[in-house]
């Protein structure tokens, strides 16, 4: 079923309210003006609109959140990319663990039609604005490591012996040519660099022959020997890639592909059927002579020396501008949260709780309130795969700027109407209302068929909106991205995204023993934040907010000591980097929680 499509007058009235926390009096007019001016082009287009969607297949709606994706022209692997832990068996050596991964995967491809579509599926590179392929079934997966390819038949039965074999077989004979560059490190250049590397190299039968199989393959396995892992372990054009490395297990997802809700889906029947004996499935497989495998290299790119240095300072520079931590609260568990839940009859969610904790903990680190976005599933309403809201209304601000130095009662009277507002708009998002999404729908549609004219008319139109309106501008920055990862006994965390830079992307999961946080800071963003001083912040905000909502309770119970009740994990394993030390591995069963995710 399809969702419905929003008047413009609502869109455009749940716009101007989302403006309303960000603006001073002065430009109030302002950003009337301009949103009247938008209203009134796109009053044409509204009719375009409900004719393409009354006519054709294809829900507008569903279109324009996949095309923004599409549009990421800078690095996937750090912009575009995010990933799913499931929780390690620490008794399992990393052979044992990738033989297990290998077997529940081969399993999943055969039998999970929709894990095998997106496993198969695949980014192509183009000017402006992307596509997305899904091959055929080709039969084989591939697994990647030391740089170097193997093509798994789904017959082939792979055990632990077997993968240490390989592993040092392609050790020996992997090559470094310092005049090459594989195709991990390719695909996770700027999206243009790789378009013109992709059209280049076309006629080089060695790099046309690596790329079908890396294309073409149902899935890819990265074995990572080492947390120090290598670009040439990866394909980041593919859908999903699952990696497996000494002390983690995850899959690393590419956003136009696949939204949050599927992925965790994905990573939750993965890690089942990793804790169901995979050996069960091993025997019922053809035995296949394994003797003549054939190992490929991934260093099949023969750029200019002027596009290897751009290649090379490019993805120096995006790794040097990424930090990533991840950060355990053991003491904010699920009975936390639904003790309070409880106390206030259910009229606040874990959600509102924390992205507002989050905005307070940015505004007390930054000296600004945030532009935060929040994605919301809208699975329930397919083909449609999400929306984004802002879940900061005038009260919210109002509680973030006073909270310090406002009246209590008053305090918990905004703080109380800044949770029923964010509540109000998931539920408006849910029902296929958004405004955000009405209005990346609205720019699909104008122009249906030329994606790239469709794209450069939004950034021209985005621009002069922001100079129109600062508060406008301000909103479309875009300071912070903020995910709910959900909860489930198989998953260890959830990170989200950083789609342009200067952007803080927090991921997080609750569970029975802890909230998980997972912070993505970029550029700009880096230097104004220290992620160490941000969680500190929010922790201290947390606090705040649950004293106000709950005065007079026993903080012993209530609340939590800071310094006792968090465990910090620098060493988070991104796509592209890993800065040493160790990360803590624990197998905590988790409760359901509410979710917009």
């Amino acid at each position: 079923m399809r969702g419905p499509i929003p008047s413009l007058d609502n869109t455009f009235r749940s716009l101007l309210a989302d403006l309303l926390p960000y603006r001073t009096r002065w430009q109030a007019w302002r950003s009337r003006l301009a949103l009247g001016l938008l209203k009134l082009a796109n009053v044409p287009v509204q009719k375009k609109l409900l004719r393409l969607q009354a006519e054709g297949p294809c829900d507008w709606f569903a279109e324009s959140i996949q095309r923004t994706y599409l549009e990421c022209r800078e690095s996937l692997a750090f912009f575009n990319a995010y990933q799913v832990h499931l929780y390690t068996d620490e008794q399992k050596t990393l052979f044992e663990r990738a033989a297990q991964v290998l077997a529940s995967v081969q399993k999943m491809v055969i039998t999970d039609d929709t894990f095998a579509r997106s496993c198969r599926t695949y980014r192509v590179a183009e000017p402006e604005c992307d596509n997305l392929v899904e091959p055929p079934a080709a039969g084989y997966g591939v697994l990647l490591v030391n740089g170097q390819m193997l093509v798994l038949p789904h017959t082939l039965p792979a055990s632990a012996d077997k993968l240490q074999q390989w592993s040092l077989i392609s050790k020996q004979r992997a090559t470094y040519d310092t005049a090459t560059l594989s195709l991990g490190e390719a695909s996770a250049l700027a999206r243009q660099d790789w378009y013109e590397l992709l059209h280049a190299a076309r006629a080089c039968h060695e790099f046309s022959e690596a790329l079908n199989v890396l294309r073409s393959a149902d899935f890819i396995l990265c074995l990572d020997m080492d947390q120090a892992l290598s670009l040439s372990n990866r394909f980041f054009d593919k859908a999903i890639q699952i990696v497996v490395d000494p002390v983690s297990t995850y899959l690393i997802f590419e956003h136009a592909a696949v939204d949050g809700q599927h992925a965790i889906s994905m990573g939750e029947a993965l890690a089942a059927n990793c804790d169901q004996a995979p050996h069960t499935w091993i025997e019922f497989l053809s035995p296949t002579d394994n003797s003549n495998m054939h190992l490929w290299t991934t260093r099949v790119v023969h750029p200019s020396a002027a596009q290897l240095d751009k290649a090379h300072q490019y993805l120096e520079q995006v790794s040097s501008e990424f930090v990533r931590k991840r950060h355990w609260f053991p003491e904010l568990d699920a009975q936390f949260f639904a003790s309070i839940t409880q106390q206030v009859n259910g009229a606040v969610s874990v959600d509102n709780i924390i992205q507002l904790a989050m905005a307070l903990a940015f505004f007390r680190t930054n000296g600004r309130v945030p532009s935060v976005y929040e994605p919301v599933s809208l699975a329930h309403l397919p083909p449609r795969r999400l929306d984004f809201i802002s879940p900061l209304s005038t009260a919210a601000v109002d509680v973030i700027q006073s909270l310090d130095k406002g009246d209590p009662v008053q305090v918990r009277e905004q703080l109380l109407a800044a949770i029923a507002s964010h509540r109000a708009r998931i539920r408006q998002s849910k029902k296929g209302e958004g405004a955000l999404a009405h209005l990346l729908a609205l720019a699909s549609a104008e122009f249906p068929d030329n994606k790239q004219r469709c794209v450069r008319i939004q950034r021209r139109r985005r621009r002069l909106m922001s100079r129109l309106s600062h508060s406008i501008g301000f909103l479309a920055h875009r300071d912070m991205m903020v995910s709910n990862g959900g909860t489930s006994p198989y998953l260890e965390s959830f990170s989200t995204i950083v789609h342009q830079p200067d952007m803080l992307g927090v991921g997080y999961l609750i569970g029975a023993r802890g909230l998980a946080l997972d912070l993505q800071l970029h550029g700009a963003c880096k230097e104004a934040i220290e992620p160490g001083l941000f969680i500190h912040h929010f922790t201290q905000s947390l606090q705040d907010l649950v004293q106000v909502l709950l005065p007079g309770v026993n903080q012993g119970t209530a609340a939590y000591q800071p310094a006792a009740a968090t465990h910090t994990a620098s060493a988070v394993h991104h796509p592209l980097l890993t800065k040493g030390g160790a990360t803590a591995h624990a197998r905590m069963p988790l409760a359901q929680q509410e979710t917009s995710l």
